[in-house]
């Protein structure tokens, strides 16, 4: 199972858990617009999210107070690459609300999670893996592969069509 399934399996879940005391209904519209709505463009998630929500019976216009628990579960969903949408889902709030109230929480835990991708890349380049260090190399170092062509002996072109002629002559 792929870690986007995996984890939208999560996100359902979490969902479903909050959706307890809706209806049945409600319960099968959260997992319509779940299947539907995760993965696709950013707007059509926004939008399912939203929508999801409003289903759960979430009032979109009560103002959202951050608490040391939703801080917590925002940086840690963050720090493991959850798209922003479905982090705005887990909480009960709009990706906007998100940002506004969050937006230290996920700064901090993307540039942590970079941080250790980039420190076991960078232990597999030095302990020998050369796909990791030729990597490494092309994305800190500059690193880029070229390609020339070299052509020896003479070229001479009077005109185009009797390029046109030479290339012909050899297929």
């Amino acid at each position: 199972m792929s870690t986007n399934s995996s984890l939208a399996h999560h996100v359902l879940s979490v969902i479903k858990q909050k959706a307890n005391r809706t209806t049945k209904k409600t319960k099968r519209n959260v997992d319509l617009l779940l299947r539907l709505g995760l993965g696709k463009t950013k707007n059509t998630a926004s939008n399912t999210a939203e929508h999801i929500m409003r289903l759960m019976g979430h009032d979109m216009t009560a103002k959202h107070e951050p608490t040391t628990e939703t801080r917590l579960q925002v940086k840690t969903l963050a720090s493991v690459g959850t798209p922003q949408d479905q982090i705005a889902i887990v909480v009960g709030i709009t990706k906007n609300t998100l940002l506004k109230h969050y937006r230290k929480e996920l700064d901090a835990a993307m540039t942590m999670a970079n941080a250790k991708v980039a420190q076991s890349l960078f232990q597999q380049a030095t302990a020998g893996n050369t796909s990791a260090a030729i990597f490494w190399l092309k994305c800190r170092a500059g690193w880029v592969d070229k390609q020339s062509v070299e052509h020896s002996g003479k070229l001479e072109i009077e005109s185009l069509s009797s390029l046109m002629d030479e290339l012909s002559k050899e297929d």
